[in-house]
């Protein structure tokens, strides 16, 4: 054997570990509430308790499992109720984000936002859901990075990444126009090129109402959650 392979770093590792473990939540084998044993864990992929640890906090700081102290390590479980909640917060805070980005914004940014776009419009075209969540979610984030406040980044991230696994995990298909979705975030980006602060934040409001008339009980219910789930939508204040 000729070829030879750079030896992997601790934080490589770790970040291989994490993203194994984010696919298995996205793509259903871990299910929601599903317990993480890490001994477990660092059996399966060869690695010590420590990386495997680390791995498991990168995933708890981006919403995708939760740690309960002197218990264990659980996939977050988001209920329809805080589903609502968290997408209230959502059009609250994302609308001064856009605005904030649309200030900054430079050429390259604006270039890069398009190529994540073009991606979006991949996914779409391919009806692969969980690709274009996931491809959604790289554009707004990205988005939040340029409005270059990790306040304001940090905290739509952690809120809405669990809200994005809500659909990827209980969705078992697309549940709405993935072209249409895909479309609608070009008003966003031509007030992000044209540096539009009002035109940013107004283009944002107008996603939130949109999406406010989306049912959320078309997402398959978990213990319990029939009866109250039933018939809900996306509410909240803009």
């Amino acid at each position: 054997m000729t070829t030879t392979f750079k030896k992997l770093s601790v934080s490589t590792l770790r970040s291989i570990i994490a993203a194994e473990i984010r696919k298995a939540i996205l793509d259903g084998r871990l299910q929601p509430g599903e317990r993480l044993v890490e001994r477990k864990l660092a059996s399966q992929f060869g690695a010590s308790l420590s990386v495997v640890r680390e791995a498991l906090v990168e995933l708890e700081i981006e919403g995708y499992i939760v740690k309960r102290r002197n218990t264990a390590t659980f996939v977050t479980r988001v209920t329809l109720e805080e589903a609502e909640k968290v997408f209230q917060f959502r059009a609250v805070l994302e609308p001064y984000a856009m605005a904030e980005a649309a200030r900054r914004a430079t050429e390259a940014d604006v270039r890069e936002l398009r190529e994540l776009h073009e991606r979006m419009k991949e996914r779409a075209a391919a009806n692969d859901f969980r690709g274009y969540l996931q491809a959604d979610y790289d554009w707004h984030e990205r988005a939040w990075r340029i409005a270059a406040n990790e306040y304001v980044r940090g905290s739509l991230a952690r809120a809405l990444v669990p809200f994005y696994a809500f659909f990827a995990m209980r969705c078992p298909a697309p549940p709405f126009d993935l072209a249409e979705d895909a479309e609608g975030h070009l008003p966003i980006l031509d007030a992000l090129a044209k540096r539009d602060p009002a035109a940013a934040e107004a283009a944002v409001r107008a996603g939130v109402a949109m999406w406010r008339t989306r049912p959320l009980s078309y997402a398959e219910p978990i213990g319990g959650e029939a009866a109250a789930g039933a018939g809900s939508a996306v509410r909240g204040e803009g």
